[in-house]
């Protein structure tokens, strides 16, 4: 939508990953201090719907560094979700189910990240398709059924081609919309979620041998 190349592209996404390491990194400190866990998964979900729902906000006349700034709040959100999550499972299950706990949450994150992207990417193909037919019929082009050509931006007329940009810019406000209201599930699970402070020992505290 910026006209930038992949490489920068990727760089504009460093904040994310700074983020993602600023979460991980504080929230994994202080729950080793403290023993707590619970209280992150909940800072992590808010900051999570603050930055999707500020990232809803944007359009292609958006600056970049605004998004930037954003996607920050995703990444310290899911620096302090997505490790802490599997360690909550792991400090409650026996250290002999750790391997099957470990890999039902790895299960369930790639079948949700694969849903998402499914869903998610429907929904930006949809709204972008019906943006660039109306605006193109309003200049009385017109479309294909296909529409392929269109990802090919450098190819089209200065005119089409800003059409086609401000309409994947625009669509990508609305995904992180629909992605914010599914966040608020992980901020509910998060605050429903019993607490049991971390144990300092291979088995479970409940177990005979720890007594």
């Amino acid at each position: 939508a910026g006209g930038r190349t992949p490489t920068e592209a990727g760089l504009l996404t460093i904040p994310l990953m700074v983020g993602s390491l600023v979460g991980t990194l504080v929230s994994g400190q202080l729950i080793t201090r403290f023993g707590r866990w619970k209280r992150f998964l909940v800072i992590g979900s808010v900051s999570l719907i603050i930055g999707m729902g500020l990232l809803s906000t944007i359009s292609h006349t958006t600056p970049e560094w605004h998004a930037m700034v954003f996607i920050a709040f995703v990444g310290v959100g899911m620096g302090m979700l997505l490790q802490n999550y599997v360690l909550a499972v792991q400090n409650t299950v026996d250290v002999s189910q750790v391997g099957a706990s470990s890999a039902t949450v790895a299960f369930f994150r790639s079948l949700g990240g694969a849903v998402g992207v499914s869903v998610l990417g429907a929904i930006l193909a949809a709204q972008v398709k019906d943006d660039v037919t109306s605006k193109l019929s309003a200049l009385g082009v017109q479309t294909s059924g296909g529409g392929g050509s269109l990802l090919d931006v450098k190819s089209l007329p200065p005119q089409v081609a800003e059409i086609v940009r401000s309409a994947y810019g625009d669509a990508t406000g609305t995904i992180f919309g629909v992605a914010a209201v599914v966040a608020v599930l992980s901020l509910v699970a998060a605050l429903l979620i019993k607490e049991v402070p971390l144990r300092t020992t291979v088995k479970k505290a409940s177990d005979p041998a720890d007594v």
